[in-house]
């Protein structure tokens, strides 16, 4: 039998034995930020920054089970992100905003404790943030349109029916911050580098 006859008939075999052991898990994963995903210092002046981040996460979660209560979850969480500037000035007051998105990427290693019906678990890994379709305002500079950090969280893994609940807060510290303040602007718009927020999966 030729080698690629044997990777045709070994794949599908082997799906069915993941499926059949309970070892992978695909779903839905969405919550609410707890912090803004902009910082803001406004220390007085003409020029004025204001978040305007949407308060939503939301995306696709995978998951593969091994023995022992170990887990290694995959995530692609959206946000929805945004800011606003106002100059005051002689003729009054100059309103711009930009929007953009912000894809996270979180790899995640997880522990469960035994249970029956409901099994506590803590996880930590790394993320990886990208930012898509942020707009320029004047007086703010983008020096770059990604970033990483580290990431922790606890929550409970609910068996129901069909699926299972996962309902967990995590927490992430970013490395580094991709948006500065231009020269001569004394109000200062940064993403928060730490950020925290609760998070419902519904893994299947």
């Amino acid at each position: 039998m030729h080698s690629c006859s044997r990777i045709l008939l070994i794949t599908p075999l082997l799906c069915l034995h993941l499926f059949a052991g309970d070892t992978v898990g695909f779903g839905i994963k969405g919550g609410i930020p707890l912090t803004s995903f902009f910082a803001v210092v406004n220390p007085g002046g003409p020029f004025r920054f204001d978040a305007a981040t949407r308060r939503y996460t939301l995306g696709p979660a995978f998951e593969l089970r091994l023995p022992g209560g170990l887990g290694v979850e995959v995530d692609l969480l959206y946000k929805r992100v945004g800011y606003e500037s106002q100059l005051t000035g002689p003729g009054g007051v100059t309103v711009s905003s930009a929007s953009g998105a912000s894809w996270q990427f979180p790899l995640l290693g997880k522990y469960r404790f035994p249970g029956i019906l409901i099994r506590p678990y803590v996880e930590g890994g790394i993320c990886f943030d990208r930012f898509t379709g942020l707009t320029h305002i004047a007086g703010l500079t983008q020096e770059d349109s990604s970033r990483s950090g580290w990431v922790i969280g606890a929550g409970l893994e609910i068996k129901a029916p069909v699926a299972r609940l996962t309902p967990e807060m995590r927490f992430t510290r970013w490395g580094s911050d991709p948006i500065s303040s231009g020269p001569g602007i004394t109000s200062t718009l940064t993403t928060t580098r730490n950020q925290a927020e609760f998070l419902v999966g519904i893994i299947f």
